[in-house]
């Protein structure tokens, strides 16, 4: 499944959702594309790929804008995304995502941006037609600079471009109801970064829905179908997932703005829901060590790495504790050089320098310490020549000593 699935997974980061401007200057009011607060569907997934062939069958729950429900057919597993966080019930237990879901990407990435473009138009432009059809023209607020066109009937995006290049393209309406006359079905094409694909849209509930939609590329081409779209009142049982979603944003605010004492509560909250979010356990590490707490955080880095084995930063950085509190300072060197050796950057090899400092192994220290020096960004060069004064005060080198002393003042200047 995973062989099968790299291509996908390389599609999700490469497109991106366009953006939209949040305000609407039109002198026509297009019909919203979804009337309906739930509904749900059979849904069949199918990924043809050169390492074969994968299908997943079971029942999808939509709940405009972004909540998503997918049911396996055997029951086995049940997939809840919302903003950006998919909750996999299986076998008893619980376990989160919180990158792009290969069950949803497709809906994600192109459904849903077609209800962000109605909720959220532009500058209007003017009219025009296309395919016959009487649209509004809009331009997207934003650095993409995306401009749309509005069926004004159906309230349906016929046409997309971003930066003038065109990735969504009327096909046609078909008329499902003879006595009314009004398009029941809607045909989109759209190709971007290489790919392309189809997008089949069906009327039904007052709302626009999707059929069936398709992607693909060279190397692999996934499908979903939809049957039949059926109102829907379940109680999903979101409490959880929007609870964890909060507390994600209240964390990572607290991140950005460098607030550490909110960054340690709000972490500890997250890890209740899901003790798996690794980051979780660096923000906590670096932000105990930024208060001088090594002790907590040698104890998250620790969680940190038992959690991804192997991590450079993660072994560096408890590397980098241990020396700040003089302890375990061959495991220190150990896990070091362990950093280095995935990962070479500067600031690993100043971490691999001072721990050859400590164990007095000055020749090692200089070489490494000297190497960082090189490439080591404006920010952390100071921390590098502080570690070689160091070195050269331990060999009595006073000519040295001046040497990186004086760069340190100029530093500084």
């Amino acid at each position: 499944m995973k062989r099968l699935l790299a291509g996908v997974l390389l599609w999700i980061l490469l497109l991106s959702s366009p953006g939209f401007g949040q305000t609407s200057i039109t002198p026509v009011t297009s019909p919203p594309m979804v009337e309906v607060s739930q509904v749900s569907s059979t849904m069949t997934w199918r990924l043809a790929a050169e390492g074969g062939q994968e299908t997943l069958r079971g029942s999808i729950v939509f709940q405009p804008p972004h909540i998503l429900e997918f049911q396996f057919s055997d029951q086995s597993r049940r997939d809840l995304h919302f903003q950006g966080i998919t909750a996999t019930y299986e076998r008893g237990r619980v376990h989160y995502e919180y990158d792009p879901s290969h069950i949803f990407s497709v809906l994600q990435q192109l459904y849903l941006p077609l209800l962000q473009i109605t909720e959220g138009p532009g500058e209007w432009l003017g009219e025009e037609r296309v395919g016959g059809r009487v649209t509004s023209v809009y331009q997207q607020a934003g650095p993409l600079g995306g401009r749309y066109w509005l069926d004004q009937q159906t309230g349906v995006p016929l046409q997309g471009e971003i930066e003038d290049q065109r990735y969504l393209t009327f096909i046609q309406y078909h008329s499902g109801v003879a006595e009314i006359g009004e398009p029941s079905v809607v045909e989109l094409a759209w190709t971007r970064e290489g790919f392309g694909g189809m997008l089949q849209l069906v009327r039904v509930h007052e709302s626009w829905l999707p059929q069936r939609l398709e992607v693909s590329n060279d190397a692999f081409r996934l499908e979903l179908e939809f049957g039949l779209w059926e109102l829907d009142n379940r109680d999903l049982n979101l409490d959880t997932v929007v609870r964890l979603h909060k507390m994600l944003q209240e964390a990572q605010s607290a991140q950005n703005r460098q607030a550490w004492d909110e960054v340690i509560a709000w972490y500890p909250e997250v890890l209740r829901i899901d003790p798996y979010y690794s980051e979780a356990y660096f923000y906590l590490a670096y932000a105990y060590g930024l208060q001088g707490d090594y002790r907590r955080a040698v104890e998250f880095y620790q969680q940190w790495l038992m959690l991804r084995p192997g991590q450079p930063l993660a072994m560096n950085n408890l590397a980098f504790t241990y020396m700040l509190m003089e302890i375990r300072l061959q495991e220190a060197l150990e896990l070091a050089k362990a950093a280095v050796a995935l990962d070479p950057n500067p600031a690993f090899l100043d971490t691999l320098g001072y721990g050859y400092y400590l164990l007095g192994q000055y020749d090692q220290a200089i070489a490494y310490l000297e190497q960082a020096l090189e490439t080591i960004s404006v920010e952390l060069r100071a921390e590098v020549l502080r570690h070689l004064i160091l070195v050269y005060e331990a060999l009595d080198d006073e000519a040295m000593v001046r040497q990186y002393r004086r760069q340190l003042e100029e530093h500084h200047e």
